[in-house]
């Protein structure tokens, strides 16, 4: 579900529960180093060629490193259980991660970063 659409006892419950995830995905220094790789690379060339930048950098970074984070992100956004979530076809979790990405869960993390930047 996206963050837009949750009311506010969905949306306190979620973010309760992601909370931790995000806090260790945030605070790893090999996450911070994959992001921080992919600064000002994605202005330049084809969308295929950011989009492959993304991906070499941020899957190892998050699914190899941060896996049990992720599943604890996708169950608590999609209302799943992990179990559930580490069970199903991979494809529907990817569809999962695509149906929670509004523009106000990416201005979340949008403002975050741009905070980190100014510091």
């Amino acid at each position: 579900m996206k963050l837009s659409e949750m009311n506010t006892q969905q949306l306190a419950a979620c973010l309760c529960k992601i909370a931790p995830a995000l806090e260790r995905i945030g605070m790893d220094e090999g996450t911070n180093r994959a992001f921080a790789a992919l600064s000002g690379k994605l202005e330049g060339g084809t969308r295929m060629q950011q989009l492959a930048q993304m991906v070499g950098a941020l899957v190892p970074a998050l699914l190899g490193a941060h896996f049990d984070d992720m599943v604890t992100i996708v169950a608590a956004m999609t209302g799943k259980t992990e179990e559930g979530v580490r069970a199903q076809n991979g494809f529907a979790t990817i569809r999962d991660v695509k149906s929670f990405f509004d523009e106000d869960f990416l201005d979340f993390f949008r403002s975050s970063a741009a905070q980190e930047q100014s510091e």
